[in-house]
């Protein structure tokens, strides 16, 4: 691979697969949130297809105890170009994708805590 060339891969789209939004009436803002993430790759069989599901949980203060919850996935589609081709899919996957669509998840989440009156969730 040559470091200095793009990777030859095309970012076709994003797609929201998922998405749940509950909250308490009366929210504890000062507890901590946890977040989990999740990715799931599916790679075609000539290796010029790309999908990769993203997705994200994040928990405050125990839903059950006045806390919130979200579970958000999204999904990219990418393709080789075959003309450019300068990185294997199967590495493209492991971060740069993910990296890509992350932040569609983290602008839909902060846009959804804010609008739902609380302080908006700014992923990292």
């Amino acid at each position: 691979m040559d470091k200095t060339k793009q990777p030859g891969i095309k970012f076709h789209n994003v797609l929201l697969k998922e998405f749940s939004f509950k909250r308490k009436d009366n929210i504890n803002t000062d507890k901590p949130i946890d977040i989990s993430f999740q990715v799931n790759r599916q790679i075609s069989n000539d290796k010029l297809n790309l999908i990769v599901e993203l997705g994200i949980d994040i928990n405050q203060n125990s839903y059950e105890e006045n806390g919130f919850k979200i579970h958000c996935s999204m999904i990219g589609l990418f393709s080789v170009n075959e003309e450019d081709k300068n990185m294997s899919l199967e590495n493209f996957a492991e971060q740069n994708a993910p990296a890509l669509i992350l932040p569609y998840i983290r602008e839909h989440i902060s846009t959804t805590t804010l609008k739902a009156g609380l302080p908006p969730v700014i992923l990292p």
